[in-house]
């Protein structure tokens, strides 16, 4: 089994490119389509609930969640990768918000979560492409729970194996399953 820091270590060295994944020039190649679908099937999906406040577990370099304060909603989010923070910090810091909530964190440390999260719950906790990455789905599941208000939705990517094959998406990550 792959040790639990390597999805950690490939973000981290990701993280300045990321946001190429979800661009619409991904459509002329198979290698990466399916990011940039992705996207805007989860920003339909947003704009049909009644959100407005939103978490993200795995914000990436942030490209969706900016989505979605330009949708108007109230943003927070954690990140496994330190690089990945640093960049969706920088992201919010150009679009002239100068303290997003976004900080590092486990989602199956519910400590590391508890730590970072000093408002409200959230309406709507997002979470796309982190659980393959998770070793306890359960506890996963239990920490993003905590972490919206009762009567709150969860949008949670699970990912099987037809995934790449319809996708097309091939990155490097390393995926426990």
């Amino acid at each position: 089994m792959p040790e639990k820091n390597q999805p950690k270590d490939y973000y981290d060295s990701a993280a300045e490119d990321y946001y190429k994944i979800y661009q619409p020039e991904k459509l002329l190649y198979r290698d990466g389509a399916g990011d940039y679908f992705r996207l805007q099937m989860i920003l339909r999906l947003i704009s049909e609930f009644e959100a407005k406040a939103v978490f993200e577990v795995g914000v990436g370099d942030g490209t969706p969640l900016a989505y979605m304060h330009r949708m108007g909603l109230k943003v927070r989010g954690c990140d496994i990768s330190e690089k990945m923070v640093e960049v969706s910090r920088r992201r919010f810091k150009k679009m002239g918000v100068e303290e997003p909530l976004i900080f590092l964190a486990d989602v199956e440390n519910s400590l590391d979560l508890m730590a970072g999260l000093r408002t409200e719950k959230a309406d709507l906790l997002v979470s796309v492409g982190v659980m393959p990455h998770v070793n306890n789905d359960l506890l996963a599941l239990r920490n993003m729970h905590s972490l919206i208000r009762p009567g709150g939705k969860l949008l949670i990517e699970f990912r099987n194996s037809l995934f790449f094959l319809f996708t097309g998406t091939t990155q490097g990550a390393v995926h426990l399953r």
